[in-house]
């Protein structure tokens, strides 16, 4: 808390000493539970202090300082704050307080006044009110609250400060770091920083339930007496001064950790048998390390605790011990336990808090128009999308080239029994996503009666909340490839998707080749747009360029449509107030300079726009680095492949709005400098619009993909879940694979935002333990023609010929009917990935590609991947 000086009364009191505390037996204890919490307190001279403690967290004698410019943040970081020791003369104790007042339950937090009168005397003096007798009342009403008045909806403009902040004032309640000791506690809900070593015995070292231990790089916490570590409860930080998810920040924080501690922990030549448990040690070069002499043995034990970024978990040199390893987890740890003599009794499990991965397809319905001789290979399934309809049920739906081929329609009247492509199908899950409905379907009519109610992929979706009684799910999809071919298809189901009807095949009517939608309902209700729903894509053809429609009656019509600048990949977000903002990939009439801009629109008002968001990182210009198609990254298949050997990976943003702050979140990929400055060629960025509805500020770059590697990540999405108290990111990185680049996993990263994105943290973590390969057409060169298995199975290459039922051939057999274009060679056939949020848990949807698959040419069966959803 910062308090500027008065309007402000202090009660004064009895000095509250900065000396030790009293033991535990001379503390006395309450029976009262204030504020559904234990209030345990002591009595230090003749001033009561109260403990309050929330089940595990609890608040301890607090710390006032002052607050000096020297603090002051820079633009768009956080303010730092000074630590302070047990000895620093400027330090005053702060006392908090329990009681009930005018039938309410009251914390009072008090400092002795004579100690901090000259302190408040330092700072600027406030504006005093016109009217000095109505503050003398405020002030002569004591302790009086002020009465309780139902809320209610207010809709005003946000009132802005008419003065610059200044940066100086008296900050209660800081955490004080520790010193060496020889005991020391590790107090519950305080944060603590290590420059460079601190040592604690041979007396007992305390560590409680929640407390945050932050080191530097290179330094270390020795232990050499007995320890007492929580065994239940919320556990303790062990982590890096850079790492702002747990525990205060620390001044000069970067946000971005890397590997920091020697020894998060050192168990310094026990003599005595010690229990580590309940931690939590992230960012360290050794979690814990345990040393001991030859013949000692004191059978040490690491329980119930977790290692998470760290290069080793367990380092063990105990010559004639044993560690025993109980319930411990670890995640993105090099070395889990590195034993340079003795042994050790278990091990650490996997644990990255990832509660289930699941496929949504099933590969067995791959076959060629369900004929179980036909060809798998052939079929591929990616671009999925979802809608959470409570904690069971979710419904997905993704673009699948069964019943389909090469150009999506483009060429269907070539191919026998494909009258016009259905790629878009759905299944549903009843458990919450751990597994789904194995016969999938494609989304009706199927087959399609006519070519105008064929699709091509891209399906998106959207549900509406507030339409009681069906909650209607919407499914929108791209046209089919015929030419001339037109508007965007849209499905809708008000039975939480047991069933889809096609109810428009034209959205929004009068634009021609239309491509990458995407689709949001105003879920915020009392507003005149409310249940609205909205459409964003690409018009290409003669005048192509970006459009956003607007739906009154549930998607049967499209009246309001307006039409944007050139560009591609639009995302659409409503904040709290109805104001909607379109975010889409510009570029300039070469095609190779591409920026990240946006539109906004208030209820009742016109589009406004754009503005750029300023993407670009180390020069005067909005541009991103990338400079590939779509402001692709051109990601090699591997790290030595041929230049030309690259897929497409397009720089499109996806954004979030948070649903009380009203922040917009944008995330997109670009390679970190320009090209062709650095073998990594993608990485994951996210940046924090605030401000009135307008044209917003926005933050500076925060790159989310802390991978410390060259590797590449790309196509990111995002999501807020309903509390607004953390941000999700996933996509797709090569970080496991820093030998050849080429190896893919799922990653996600999550990070804290209830104070925005300033100094926020992202932990970055694996979601899938399985690694696979990309599958795209390439180059000649690097899938030789004879070699037919390499090329992707139906994204084909130059020059590979397809049969009648879209299958690779010899194209000097008789079958030949079609040959492949160039224009798709580096097309992955995989656009974008999709997330979402409840109450409980982020949700992620990618295309993985490492189940084996047999295609049988010439008589030998090769093997080749599969894409599936998980």
């Amino acid at each position: 808390m910062v308090w500027r000086r008065p309007r402000l009364v202090w009660r004064s009191g009895p000095r509250l000493t900065n000396g030790p505390r009293p033991s535990r037996s001379a503390r006395s204890f309450s029976s009262s539970k204030p504020i559904r919490c234990c209030a345990r307190r002591w009595l230090i001279r003749t001033w009561w202090d109260h403990l309050l403690f929330f089940d595990d967290c609890w608040f301890p004698v607090g710390t006032a300082f002052l607050f000096e410019e020297a603090m002051a943040p820079a633009p768009n970081q956080p303010a730092r704050v000074r630590l302070t020791s047990p000895s620093d003369p400027d330090r005053i104790a702060v006392a908090k307080r329990v009681f009930t007042l005018d039938n309410r339950k009251v914390l009072i937090e008090s400092v002795n006044y004579t100690d901090v009168l000259p302190k408040l005397k330092t700072l600027q003096q406030a504006a005093l009110p016109g009217d000095q007798s109505n503050a003398k009342r405020q002030v002569a009403q004591g302790r009086k609250l002020p009465p309780l008045l139902s809320a209610e909806r207010q809709d005003k403009p946000l009132l802005l400060a008419s003065v610059p902040y200044t940066p100086r004032g008296l900050v209660l309640d800081y955490y004080v770091p520790p010193s060496s000791a020889n005991s020391f506690t590790f107090t519950n809900g305080q944060t603590y920083a290590i420059s460079n070593s601190f040592s604690v015995g041979p007396g007992t070292a305390t560590v409680q339930n929640n407390t945050a231990v932050k080191s530097a790089t290179n330094a270390y916490l020795l232990l050499y007496g007995p320890v007492i570590f929580p065994s239940s409860g919320f556990p303790a930080f062990f982590t890096s001064v850079d790492d702002n998810a747990y525990g205060e920040q620390i001044s000069g924080s970067t946000s971005s950790p890397n590997y920091a501690a020697a020894q998060a922990i050192w168990m310094y030549f026990h003599t005595s048998e010690t229990t580590v448990s309940n931690v939590r040690i992230r960012w360290a070069q050794r979690g814990i390390q345990y040393d001991e002499n030859p013949g000692v043995t004191v059978s040490p034990t690491l329980s119930g605790s977790g290692f998470m970024n760290c290069k080793i978990g367990a380092y063990v040199n105990i010559p004639n011990d044993t560690l025993t390893l109980s319930f411990d987890t670890k995640c993105e740890v090099d070395e889990p336990v590195h034993i340079e003599s003795g042994g050790v009794s278990g091990s650490m499990t996997d644990d990255c808090g990832v509660v289930s991965v699941a496929r949504v397809n099933n590969p067995w319905q791959d076959t060629l128009d369900g004929d179980p001789n036909g060809d798998p290979n052939k079929n591929s399934q990616s671009e999925c999308s979802f809608v959470i309809v409570d904690a069971n049920r979710i419904v997905a739906a993704w673009f699948s080239t069964h019943l389909s081929e090469y150009g999506l329609g483009e060429q269907g009247n070539l191919f026998t029994g494909i009258t016009s492509p259905r790629s878009i199908w759905w299944t549903v899950s009843n458990n919450g996503g751990t597994s789904f409905i194995t016969n999938a379907t494609p989304l009706s009519p199927s087959p399609p009666t006519a070519r105008s109610e064929g699709d091509a992929g891209d399906p998106v979706m959207a549900r509406d909340t507030l339409s009681s009684p069906t909650f209607p799910i919407y499914l929108l999809g791209n046209p089919s490839r015929e030419p001339g071919f037109k508007g965007l298809r849209l499905w809708k189901s008000t039975n939480d998707g047991q069933t889809f009807t096609l109810i428009n095949t034209n959205v929004p009517g009068g634009f021609d080749q239309c491509d990458k939608p995407m689709i949001a309902v105003n879920n915020f209700p009392n507003l005149s747009t409310s249940g609205n729903l909205y459409v964003v894509g690409t018009r290409q053809g003669d005048t192509p360029g970006v459009f956003a429609a607007r739906s009154l009656d549930g998607g049967t019509t499209w009246p309001d449509t307006h039409s944007f600048g050139m560009g591609h990949g639009a995302d659409v977000v409503i904040r709290p107030n109805g104001t909607v903002y379109v975010f889409y990939l510009a570029n300039d009439s070469s095609g190779t300079k591409f920026w990240i801009q946006y539109h906004w629109r208030t209820i009742g008002g016109s589009w406004q726009g754009p503005a750029p968001i300023g993407t670009y990182r180390n020069i005067n210009t909005t541009n991103l680095y990338a400079s590939g198609v779509n402001g692709s990254g051109k990601l090699k298949r591997f790290g030595t492949a041929t230049a030309d050997d690259y897929f497409d990976s397009f720089a499109i943003p996806r954004v979030a709005v948070h649903s009380t702050s009203s922040r917009i979140y944008v995330v997109y990929g670009d390679v970190p400098l320009p090209e062709p400055g650095s073998a990594d060629r993608g990485d994951i960025f996210i940046k924090e619009g605030i401000g009135a509805d307008g044209a917003l500020s926005w933050s500076g770059e925060v790159k989310v993909s802390n991978d410390r590697t060259t590797t590449d990540q790309w196509l990111p999405s995002v999501t807020i879940n309903p509390s607004g108290s953390h941000v999700f990111v996933g996509y797709y990185s090569r970080q496991k694979d820093t030998t050849d680049n080429a190896w893919i996993r799922a990653y996600g990263a999550k990070a804290f935002i209830n104070n925005g994105l300033a100094g926020a943290t992202f932990d970055v973590f694996p979601i899938d333990s399985v690694s696979f390969t990309n599958l795209f057409p390439g180059t000649l060169a690097s899938t030789p023609s004879n070699n037919p298995w390499l090329f992707d199975n139906v994204w084909c290459q130059v020059d590979v010929c397809l049969d009648n039922n879209a299958r690779v051939v010899d194209c000097a057999s008789p079958a030949t009917v079609f040959t492949t274009r160039n224009q798709y060679q580096h097309f992955a056939a995989d656009d974008y990935t999709w997330v979402s949020a409840d109450n409980s848990r982020f949700y992620f949807a990618w295309c993985d590609r490492y189940e084996p698959c047999i295609l049988n040419w010439g008589g030998t069966n090769y093997i080749r991947r599969d894409p599936n959803i998980r």
